[in-house]
């Protein structure tokens, strides 16, 4: 999985006129009033590394009390966004798939791009709640305990299907 900073590592320009609606000239490596708390000449966009890193003396850095932050750090603070639901757009907005949750997993198996299978500890495969129908039957037999060979199995059978 790509991280963040990878995929937005000298992007930040337009990633802040995008979501931010910053201007060429808040984007500029010159001393302006802050778009998040105003003032004269105390902010600066210096974009070192292409990492979106700026500079204000009155509301940057981690304290919020006068520092430098990054790109990201001022693309949640603009919209009041989380970690997640920042990444999340910068994704979206950059026709980045997010990555599937396989956080805690045993195993992780990538088949394809689009296509992976995941064992959890404690999880049994199950099949889906209701009666089984006319034509699908053979589908729905439960699986008391799931095993690698079963689930290799699944996963075969799923690959052949599409």
């Amino acid at each position: 999985m790509t991280d963040i900073q990878d995929l937005t590592n000298g992007r930040w320009p337009d990633l802040l006129s995008h979501f931010c609606a910053l201007t060429p000239e808040q984007l500029s490596d010159k001393h302006q009033p802050c778009p998040l708390c105003g003032g004269k000449d105390r902010y600066r966009f210096d974009d070192r590394d292409g990492s979106g890193s700026w500079f204000c003396n009155q509301c940057g850095g981690r304290d919020h009390m006068g520092g430098a932050g990054s790109g990201l750090d001022l693309l949640m603070r603009c919209n009041n966004w989380t970690f997640t639901e920042a990444t999340a757009r910068i994704r979206s907005y950059l026709n980045v798939p997010t990555p599937p949750p396989t956080a805690g997993a045993e195993a992780v198996w990538h088949y394809s791009d689009t296509f992976l299978v995941a064992r959890f500890p404690g999880k049994n495969i199950r099949p889906s709640p209701g009666p089984a129908t006319a034509g699908n039957s053979k589908h729905h037999q439960p699986l008391a305990h799931s095993s690698t060979s079963q689930i290799s199995f699944l996963a075969q059978r799923i690959r052949s299907s599409l």
